[in-house]
Parts: C-alpha cells; sequence; structure tokens
C-alpha cells in the first residue's frame, strides 16, 4: 500500500516537470489527505484548462480551508469572474485585497467585478490604483509585461478607464450648460483628466491646480471689470466698524494651519517680532462660519449678495485679514485662475504693500484692489501698526455667466471621482 506522504511527494514532483493533468489526477486521490493542497492545485488546473465550474468548485473548498489564504482567494475571484458570475466574485476578492493591499492584479479584478455590477465610479478608482500599481513594478505596459490570461482584463479595464472619466464630466457639463457650447470648459475638463496640456500664454502666470484657457491673463484686474466693487467701497464706514468691533473682542485663528514651527519660515519673514497673519473668517474653504457672520450683520449681509466664487470644498474664502508689524507673507502662487482675489482695505498704516508679478501696490482705507494669485506674490507690512484688509474670493472677470454655472458642477463630479479614489487608496502609497 502506497503511504499518502510518497503520493504526496508524486504529485509534486509531476506537478514541477509540467506533467499537470498527471499532477491533477494524483492530487485527486490526496484530497482526504492533503485538502487544502489538493483543492487548491485541482482549482488552478482548471482554471489553466478553462473549466470555471471545475475552479469555483475546487477554489471553494480551498479558501474555506484556507480562508485567510490571499492567493487563493485572489483566484476564486478571478474563477467566478470567468464563469459569469460577478456578483460572487467581490467578495473574495476584497477580502485578498483586505490581506494584501498590493495585489493589484486582485484590484483590477475587483473593478471589473464593479463596473459589471454597476458601479462605474468605484471600478474606475479601482482600475486606476491597479494600474499605477502594476506599472511601478513595471508590469502592463504592453503585451510583453501583460500575463496572457490577464490581459483580457487589462484591455477592457483601459477602456473603460480611458473614457469613463470624460464621458461623466462631459454628461455633466450639457446638464450644468443648458446646451450651451463651452470650449473652455471642454478644454479645462480634458487638461484636468491628463488628456491636454495647457499653459497660460503669460508663463509668468502658473496655477497649482486649476487651469481655464482663454481668460485674459493679468497679475492685476482693472477694477472696471468688478462694478460691485462700488458696493463695497461705500459700505466701507460700516465694515470699518463692525472690525473693530471683533478686533477688540477676539475671534481671530491663523490664516494658514502649520504642522510644526519649522513651517512657519516656509510662508512668513519678519523684520522685527514673530510674523503672525490671522484672519476672521466669514467663509473658510467654501463653509460659511455662521457665527462670525453673526457678528457683523452688515458685511455679511453684503458678502451674502456679491458675486463670489464657490467651489465645492475649496471657495470662496472670506475674511477679515490682519498682518502684525514686520510681518510678511513670503512669495507663492494660488491654486486656480478661475478665481480673482478682492481686497479692502480697512487699517492701512504706510510701509504696506501688495506685490505681484513685480509689481507693488499699496492698499487705501476704502479702496478695492483685485489680482490673481496665480501669479507669484507676496505681502508685507514694515510698519509698526497692524494691517487690515476685508479679503474675499470672487470669479474671475472674463468668465461667461454660462461658464460659471458649469464649472462648479464639473468640479464637484471631479472632487467626487478624486474621493473615490482616495477612499480606496492602498495603503502605503
Amino acid at each position: 500500500m502506497t503511504h499518502p506522504d510518497s503520493e504526496l511527494v508524486a504529485a509534486r514532483e509531476l506537478a514541477a516537470n509540467g506533467r499537470l493533468d498527471e499532477a491533477a489526477a494524483a492530487y485527486r486521490g490526496l484530497q482526504d489527505a492533503a485538502p487544502f493542497e489538493a483543492a487548491e492545485f485541482l482549482g488552478v488546473h482548471a482554471l489553466r484548462r478553462e473549466r470555471w465550474g471545475e475552479a469555483v468548485a475546487s477554489l471553494e473548498r480551498a479558501a474555506n480551508l484556507a480562508p485567510d489564504n490571499a492567493g487563493t482567494l485572489e483566484n476564486l475571484g478571478f474563477a467566478n469572474l470567468r464563469s459569469g458570475a460577478a456578483e460572487r466574485a467581490g467578495a473574495p476578492l476584497q477580502r485578498a485585497l483586505d490581506l494584501q493591499p498590493d495585489f493589484f492584479v486582485a484590484r483590477l479584478l475587483l473593478g471589473v467585478v464593479e463596473q459589471r455590477l454597476g458601479r462605474p465610479l468605484t471600478a474606475f478608482a479601482h482600475m486606476q490604483w491597479a494600474f499605477r500599481q502594476a506599472r511601478r513594478r513595471g508590469f502592463w505596459k504592453d503585451a510583453r509585461t501583460t500575463q496572457p490570461w490577464l490581459r483580457e482584463f487589462v484591455r477592457e479595464a483601459s477602456t473603460f478607464c480611458s473614457g469613463y472619466a470624460q464621458a461623466a464630466l462631459q454628461a455633466v457639463l450639457r446638464d450644468a450648460g443648458g446646451g450651451a457650447h463651452l470650449p473652455r470648459v471642454e478644454a479645462f475638463i480634458r487638461a484636468q483628466l491628463g488628456l491636454e496640456r495647457l499653459q497660460s500664454p503669460d508663463p509668468r502666470q502658473q496655477p497649482k491646480k486649476h487651469y481655464l484657457p482663454g481668460l485674459t491673463p493679468s497679475p492685476w484686474f482693472d477694477l472696471a471689470l468688478f462694478p460691485w466693487a462700488r458696493r463695497l467701497q461705500e459700505a466701507f464706514p460700516e465694515i470699518l466698524a463692525e472690525y473693530r468691533g471683533v478686533a477688540s473682542s477676539g475671534g481671530f485663528e491663523s490664516f494658514l494651519t502649520f504642522k510644526s514651527t519649522e513651517q512657519v519660515g516656509k510662508y512668513l519673514g519678519t523684520s522685527g517680532a514673530a510674523p503672525e497673519w490671522n484672519a476672521f473668517f466669514f467663509y473658510r474653504h467654501g463653509v460659511r462660519h455662521d457665527e462670525n457672520c453673526a457678528r457683523c450683520p452688515r458685511t455679511a449681509a453684503l458678502l451674502d449678495d456679491l458675486p463670489l466664487i464657490r467651489l465645492p470644498g475649496a471657495t470662496p474664502e472670506v475674511c477679515f485679514s490682519v498682518l502684525t508689524p514686520g510681518s510678511h507673507i513670503l512669495p507663492h502662487r494660488g491654486d486656480s485662475n478661475l478665481r480673482s482675489v478682492v481686497h479692502l482695505g480697512l487699517v492701512v498704516p504706510g510701509d504696506c504693500a501688495l506685490n505681484v508679478a513685480g509689481e507693488a501696490r499699496g492698499w487705501e482705507a476704502g479702496g478695492v484692489l483685485a489680482f490673481d494669485d496665480t501669479y507669484e506674490h507676496e505681502a508685507w507690512n514694515r510698519s509698526d501698526q497692524i494691517r487690515a484688509v476685508l479679503l474675499m474670493d470672487a470669479w474671475n472677470p472674463h468668465l461667461t455667466e454660462d461658464e460659471k454655472r458649469a464649472l462648479p458642477r464639473v468640479i464637484q463630479a471631479m472632487n467626487e471621482i478624486s474621493a473615490e479614489s482616495e477612499r480606496l487608496r492602498p495603503p502605503g502609497l
């Protein structure tokens, strides 16, 4: 009588020598002696022979015997997917990724599952991460670097990814634009997806995040483009009085948030005491601070009636902005040429200035300045008194009304895609 151990050794030798059908026959007789190894081998062998139902049955047995074996779970997900049971493939693939987040094949397959089950946003995010992980390791760059058994799914995912985001954003654009033809927004979408490279005709203009082509570039905006600026100037006495009220009672915080004191020097300089740039926020990252607005009702009512730029999770930023004596906001650039930054001077001592693209201008109490912060800019207070302005984000005045209506919807859709991708980000990436 042959001992099971010797039979197992013989089965392994057959497999190692490429005699797979003979090895499979041997393993069928070892399902009691070596249940996991036999089920795993028979499942993978059935996959090679494209016997999908048989593969699923064997791999399910293997997964039940070793529920924390990520490789088995990945194979089981693949077998279910190839057998047409996408609804049964997701759970083992997700479990494999919980155990091994760097299993980019499992991530790709889970993306295909999500697509087939009608969840395109999640499918897109999984596929994008799978491609990034694979290509960092030198895979899926071409047919040679793609496993033959996986090429069908890589092609499917690549085709889906290349069209999904653009189609989704174009659908949003059609809906938001009300049928208007918005070629600049279409170019903006292509650029945000990496399908087109856009650059300002003015090399000094360098947005960090969003660039919409065709907007007349200029570091400083002509105030004639802001007919509502007169309302700020007319309301100056009331705004100044409310500023003085909160300045005497508190509620200010640092405009910038730092993880360490060492970071302060990257953003703020000084010619005297420790630099401070403080703010009393009416809006922060697009969120209205109702309590602060209630403390300054006249200013808040005016702000609510102005054409401030409203982009989801980002703008407007509106505040009383205070720069302490000797403080210097070092040169930096803003995110987007979709907006203009508008200042109403409140308390303006001498020797204070805002420098945009090499042209410095001073504030005046009750005066308005408007500039494009995608140009390098800086501000300083070299006096011995505080400098205070009302700072706000408005639309770039060269945008059309149709573009202003469409852009927030498009950016919201982009944010949703980005948020889903971030939610599914594999650990360590």
